[in-house]
């Protein structure tokens, strides 16, 4: 197969692309339940204190809204964690912000390599190198290793088939050869 595509990246693509891989990493989700730990333990050694330091109605009332708090913010650190990702790649796009070039893509898929590119870089890369592929509602990742990818729209050219075809080709691709797709 020798086929090419070309196709733009948007920010949001981007954006995307990094809420995807943290939902899918086993480090971000090691970091996640650590943070939880330490919320309890800092929400515990608290209500430990002000048990002590209030007396009377006050100490249910503050040690309850603190209860509750707590619990919130234990129950949503996963989500807050995504909001900060989001504002913070906003913020880092906003810097970079005005190329569209940079948003312009190519990928050319021969018999065993994809050669992705890009205006400053070109990324070739066997598809035996392929470590696994993500997939949200909107975009396609193909990891050549364990933090890069290739952003594959869904939808190129108001056709759904093409990027289909890739990843089907792909995934055929790595199954003849033995490799295993990490998820």
């Amino acid at each position: 197969m020798d086929f090419s595509v070309s196709y733009e990246v948007s920010p949001e693509d981007y954006i995307d692309a990094q809420i995807t891989y943290n939902r899918n990493s086993k480090a971000v989700k090691k970091n996640i339940r650590k943070s939880r730990i330490n919320l309890v333990s800092l929400y515990a050694f608290l209500v430990l204190i002000l048990y002590h330091a209030i007396n009377g109605i006050a100490r249910y009332i503050v040690l309850g809204l603190l209860i509750i708090l707590g619990t919130i913010q234990i129950l949503t650190v996963e989500k807050l964690f995504e909001i900060r990702i989001v504002r913070l790649s906003k913020k880092e796009m906003n810097k970079v912000k005005g190329d569209t070039e940079e948003d312009k893509k190519k990928l050319r898929i021969r018999e065993d390599e994809i050669e992705y590119i890009e205006k400053k870089r070109n990324t070739k890369f066997k598809i035996a190198d392929i470590v696994r592929i993500l997939e949200s509602s909107k975009n396609i990742f193909i990891f050549w290793d364990e933090s890069n990818a290739v952003i594959l729209p869904r939808v190129i050219d108001n056709d759904i088939g093409k990027p289909q075809r890739i990843i089907e080709y792909v995934r055929s691709n790595m199954q003849k050869k033995g490799i295993e797709e990490l998820t």
